[in-house]
């Protein structure tokens, strides 16, 4: 390879081995469970790429979520969270499976907005159940579970595919 075709081959690698490629974002369309017994079960979710964005507004003030992973993998998941009315409370609790089975962590928080990180370990079975309630009733909240993709993140996807498909169109030539 030339050096004149170096950084059209950086770009068109950056491109298509872009981990956004495969993220996944789930937007709570129809409401997710109202149930601890009874999780709404999404599976494998990687909340380095992966995102769940979602609300808890009255008169739904549960989401009961059922994730799985590695077992014994460490898990950093983050957590958006935006509410309009100005006291509110909500809780997010994670557990080691559904029925609120094997508690692994409960955060309260009461402003208006919040961005927190939880650090755990997926447990043996690779489940975990995330509960985001609204405590207080009135109000709700709207939030973020996991990493949205940056935009330029597709943007960055294309451009590598364009660039490979460039290449292979000036080397047909």
């Amino acid at each position: 390879m030339n050096n004149n075709q170096s950084p059209l081959m950086a770009i068109a690698l950056a491109g298509i081995l872009s981990p956004a490629a495969n993220a996944a974002t789930i937007f709570e369309t129809t409401d997710f469970s109202n149930s601890a017994a009874s999780p709404t079960v999404l599976g494998a979710f990687n909340p380095a790429v992966d995102a769940i964005i979602g609300s808890v507004k009255n008169p739904d003030l549960d989401d009961f979520i059922l994730l799985s992973g590695t077992p014994g993998a460490p898990v950093s998941l983050k957590l958006s969270l935006y509410d309009s009315n100005p006291t509110p409370f909500i809780n997010f609790s994670i557990y080691d499976n559904a029925n609120f089975s094997g508690f692994i962590d409960n955060r309260v928080y009461s402003s208006p907005t919040a961005d927190d990180t939880i650090v755990f370990t997926v447990p043996a079975d690779g489940n975990y159940m995330v509960n985001v309630s609204n405590t207080e009733g009135a109000g709700g909240y709207n939030y973020t579970i996991g990493t949205v993709p940056e935009p330029g993140a597709g943007a960055l996807f294309g451009a590598g595919l364009a660039a490979a498909a460039l290449r292979r169109k000036r080397k047909g030539d």
